[in-house]
């Protein structure tokens, strides 16, 4: 049975949800902070994801990562942990 093809929109979707359900928000409603980043892949044949994370305007992280098919890959946090305004970003 195929899987059905990801749009590039739904798979940045999902990076951007999986990363932001455990920020904490700041004092500021358009601050937040970003912890660890869970990326899964729900297609049976592994894929390779470049993320590149993005604090106001300056990278802070990016890295082509391959997640095995139906698998999860954790990215530990290696950015400083201030709150600030972040863009993520994936390209498949």
């Amino acid at each position: 049975m195929d899987t059905p093809q990801l749009s590039r929109r739904h798979i940045i979707g999902t990076v951007a949800l999986s990363a932001l359900a455990g920020c904490t928000a700041s004092s500021s409603e358009s601050e937040i902070q970003i912890g660890n980043i869970m990326i899964g892949n729900w297609r049976d044949d592994p894929v390779t994801i470049t993320l590149r994370l993005d604090r106001e305007g300056i990278t802070v992280f990016e890295e082509a990562i391959e997640i095995d098919g139906d698998g999860e890959n954790l990215i530990e946090q290696s950015w400083d942990a201030d709150p600030g305004e972040y863009t993520i970003m994936g390209l498949v």
